[in-house]
């Protein structure tokens, strides 16, 4: 009996400062200027922690170029982060901050 394998591409990986600095450049995008107080988590590499007119904001990382940063409120993180593992991919893209419009909704919950 042979067993077919199919052979899979790696997936090139990139390291943390990379990750950090694109991640950067997509907050930066999404708010319209530097954030002022980005800091990564010596931890959680890929997890920065910053604020937007006084509200907490959560930054993920990608680790590689198919995706983009992943921003949210701290109170949507810690949410997702303490749901089920069925959960969590619908939640994180109901409360991913996309865009500017999108910031500026949440923003306006304050």
């Amino acid at each position: 009996m042979t067993i077919a394998m199919e052979a899979k591409t790696p997936t090139w990986r990139r390291d943390d400062y990379e990750c950090q600095t694109d991640a950067n450049a997509f907050l930066t995008d999404l708010m319209g200027a530097p954030p002022e107080d980005l800091r990564w988590d010596t931890i959680h590499h890929l997890q920065g922690h910053t604020r937007c007119s006084g509200r907490p904001l959560v930054v993920i990382a990608s680790r590689n170029e198919s995706h983009h940063a992943l921003v949210l409120t701290l109170e949507d993180w810690d949410t997702i982060r303490r749901s089920d593992g069925c959960n969590r991919a619908d939640m994180l893209r109901e409360c991913a901050i996309e865009n500017h419009t999108r910031l500026l909704d949440v923003l306006a919950t304050i």
